[in-house]
């Protein structure tokens, strides 16, 4: 197994032990058709990239299969140094789809669950996470990207990206 292999299993086996309830839930059970996913965001695909004074953040996302995304999040300071980086991983399991972050700050990958999907809006929820508990990306009619990512604990940070 190499390397890439072995990150996804450790992060689709997380998704399936922190959300086994809601995996167990009959797919018919219209309590749960919330999660249901239409579309599966593959238009992430691509490298996103917002610019500001204090540096560069950059999103690059892979498709890799039909239900397996991949991507890197990275933010540079203005002297090109990585201030912070995190492994993502969208995943479609059991007719759900999940967002999976591994941050440095996180010993376990943090795993959320897709509230809304279409053509141009992806919307994942954790409400056991402290920050963020919900991260929302919008395409925007001018070919832009922004994120929107919120919790109990902080303000609202929305990052506006532009495709490289």
């Amino acid at each position: 197994m190499n390397k890439y292999q072995v990150f996804t299993f450790v992060l689709l086996m997380s998704v399936r032990i922190a959300h086994a309830d809601t995996l167990k839930a009959d797919q018919s059970d219209t309590t749960h058709s919330e999660y249901k996913c239409a579309y599966f965001p593959s238009w992430l695909e691509g490298t996103w990239i917002s610019t500001k004074d204090s540096g560069t953040t950059t999103e690059t996302w892979n498709v890799i299969t039909t239900e397996v995304i991949s991507g890197v999040a990275r933010t540079r300071g203005i002297d090109g140094k990585v201030s912070f980086s995190e492994s993502l991983l969208i995943a479609k399991l059991q007719g759900k789809v999940f967002y999976i972050a591994k941050t440095p700050d996180n010993v376990f990958p943090v795993s959320f669950m897709a509230q809304r999907c279409s053509e141009n809006r992806f919307e994942v929820n954790n409400p056991q996470h402290d920050f963020p508990d919900t991260i929302t990306y919008q395409l925007q009619q001018d070919g832009s990207l922004r994120v929107v990512i919120s919790g109990k604990e902080k303000a609202t940070l929305t990052i506006h990206y532009n495709r490289n």
